[in-house]
């Protein structure tokens, strides 16, 4: 994807800007890209390998020059020498050489520091205590009973571990469980700070560390050392011959969840609370804020609360979207709740609540325009947590503010925003994304039409544009090191075999 920067300084220089959105950009997991500085115009184009860490950078920082209809809602404005720094997406086509080269860079830069030894950093005193042990370990959400923050645990494995801090990601070593694909394995979790939308630390009831994450974290189960393995001397000689990766050089290999519980959840639910084996570590976590590298740290005491279970509350919001209720509503409103509670904006039992609203405001408005402020509401929805009030999530303000977008909408619209309604060639098309732990939907977006889109134009609601990628929304990568096969062979061939259920629609794939 292809960004521009304008506002610029004149004199600034091509390395300049490179050098001052390197930072920005690496927080969002971003290590490759292509800055172009156009001289005595005030702007640059940053280019990127891949959309989704791109499309997260803007969600933070992006910003168009003032107009008619005035700034867009940025979480953090850039400035430099005192001057606003405006950021948005470029409505121009990245070269594809360009692209080409920049996924080369990335994945040797990926395949360098695989085979690198972990170094010990200056950041990264011998003093400071960056693992801890922990006795247990939940997912589920933030939610609020009551007006007051809670933790709902819809997952916990009981087995101790060991969290650790490094420099780029948490990982989390967990003991063996029997309810998992290869019983008897030490399970791993690994979560990149560039997800963390919130990290915060309690001490009452009990110590704990809690992350909130935009993407669902990577799992792994530890593969015999070599001396414990039954080599295949043989084998191993043919993998070579055939430029294949030898069974013997696979240390883990990754899994979709932490077992058959997790499973159930774990593409929903984006928050995971670490138990504290010793409370004393608190101490030495809070001291963790010091590091430039950990993400902001919310000091917070909440307590666990147990409530309906995850994959009954989804039950009950398929079956409100399907029943005879609501069956007057169209598809595209159906398709844009579900994604509410499937993709972790929201909870499922909120999504109903906001369903019956929403059935009110179709009664006496376009559906058209309803669908698209639901559509607006993705990118103003906070995380729940301590840093967001409960009033932002209820459903009297989600009402107030649909209706605030209908009228932006409305707006819109009479400048023509619809591309599919101005252009023969473009159809909107809903998508939908197979992670290795989870389905995600996405769009409507506007697509070229093909043969098959051409075919049935009048039928585009019954077309689903379906990509198997990694939790970031980039390719899996190869590690030389890390066995895919259960993720390949097993999850996304299931998928394929089967059926993606959306709001009463099955879609084969």
């Amino acid at each position: 994807m292809e960004v521009i920067v304008r506002n610029l300084h004149e004199q600034i220089t091509e390395r300049q800007v490179e050098s001052y959105f390197r930072p920005y950009l690496e927080r969002f997991g971003i290590r490759t890209f292509h800055c172009k500085r156009h001289q005595h115009k005030g702007w640059a184009l940053l280019t990127f390998a891949y959309p989704s860490r791109g499309h997260q950078f803007l969600l933070h920082h992006g910003q168009s020059l003032p107009g008619a209809r005035g700034f867009t809602f940025v979480k953090d404005k850039l400035y430099r020498l005192g001057r606003p720094i405006y950021v948005s997406l470029s409505k121009n086509v990245p070269d594809q050489f360009l692209l080409l080269s920049l996924e080369k860079q990335e994945s040797d830069r990926h395949t360098r520091v695989q085979s690198q030894k972990p170094k010990i950093t200056s950041s990264a005193a011998p003093k400071s205590k960056r693992a801890f042990d922990l006795k247990s370990l939940a997912c589920g959400q933030w939610d609020y009973v009551d007006e007051e923050l809670i933790f709902a645990i819809y997952s916990q494995e009981f087995q101790p571990g060991r969290g650790i801090f490094g420099p780029q990601s948490m990982f989390i070593k967990l003991g063996s469980s029997q309810t998992t694909l290869h019983p008897g394995a030490d399970r791993q979790i690994e979560i990149p700070y560039y997800s963390v939308d919130s990290l915060t630390v309690g001490s009452q009831p009990h110590a704990s560390i809690t992350f909130a994450l935009s993407e669902s974290p990577k799992f792994y189960e530890r593969v015999a050392d070599k001396t414990e393995q039954k080599g295949d001397a043989l084998a191993d000689a043919f993998s070579q011959l055939l430029c294949e990766t030898p069974k013997s050089a696979v240390r883990r290999r990754r899994i979709t969840s932490l077992g058959k519980t997790h499973q159930k959840v774990v593409a929903s639910c984006l928050c995971y609370r670490l138990f504290l084996a010793n409370p004393s570590d608190i101490a030495a976590v809070r001291a963790l804020k010091r590091f430039k590298e950990i993400p902001e740290i919310i000091f917070c005491n909440t307590s666990v609360f147990a409530k309906t279970p995850f994959p009954a509350q989804m039950t009950t919001l398929n079956d409100a979207l399907t029943g005879e209720t609501y069956s007057r509503l169209p598809f595209d409103l159906k398709f844009q709740l579900q994604k509410l509670a499937q993709n972790g904006y929201l909870s499922p039992l909120r999504v109903v609540e906001l369903l019956a609203q929403v059935n009110k405001i179709v009664t006496d408005t376009n559906a058209g325009d309803v669908i698209d402020a639901i559509r607006r509401l993705f990118g103003q929805l906070p995380f729940p947590g301590p840093n967001t009030e409960p009033w932002e999530l209820s459903v009297e303000h989600l009402v107030t503010q649909l209706q605030k977008n209908q009228q932006s909408v409305a707006r819109l619209y009479a400048y023509g925003g619809d591309l599919a309604a101005e252009y023969d060639h473009i159809i909107n098309v809903h998508k939908a994304m197979v992670t290795p732990s989870g389905i995600y939907l996405f769009g409507p977006e506007p697509e070229i039409k093909n043969r098959v889109l051409r075919k049935y134009a009048d039928f585009p609601n019954y077309f689903l544009s379906v990509s198997f990628l990694g939790e970031d929304g980039e390719p899996l990568r190869h590690d030389r090191h890390t066995s895919n096969d259960e993720i390949f062979q097993v999850r996304f061939k299931q998928v394929l075999e089967g059926i993606i259920n959306v709001a009463g629609r099955g879609y084969e794939v």
